[in-house]
């Protein structure tokens, strides 16, 4: 029960929290440790763009606007859904299941 309590007042404390609407890569990366090829597939390009954003010198590149919104919704989704109480995801994932084998 306690566990219940504490993942409630998880989520009230995340409808508090303005989120960003752009995030960088090297914050994404410290609260979520996403290798290169998972971060090209959030943020739709290459491994190679991705790599370029971490290196330093001449050939670092800086992560266009759309890649930061791309990483921002994802931060956004998967923190909320850290928060999420178990049994919330269990209704939803059953109205899915429920969806799925209802016919047209």
């Amino acid at each position: 029960m306690q566990q219940v309590i504490e993942r409630n007042r998880d989520v009230a404390n995340l409808e508090r929290t303005e989120f960003a609407t752009h995030m960088d890569p090297r914050d994404f990366v410290k609260e979520y440790p996403v290798n290169h090829s998972d971060m090209a597939k959030i943020c739709c390009c290459s491994e190679d763009t991705v790599r370029h954003w971490f290196v330093e010198g001449p050939t670092r590149r800086e992560p266009r606007e759309h890649h930061k919104v791309l990483l921002a919704y994802t931060y956004h989704a998967w923190k909320t859904r850290d928060a999420e109480p178990i049994y919330s995801r269990e209704i939803y994932e059953k109205l899915q299941k429920s969806k799925q084998n209802k016919p047209d």
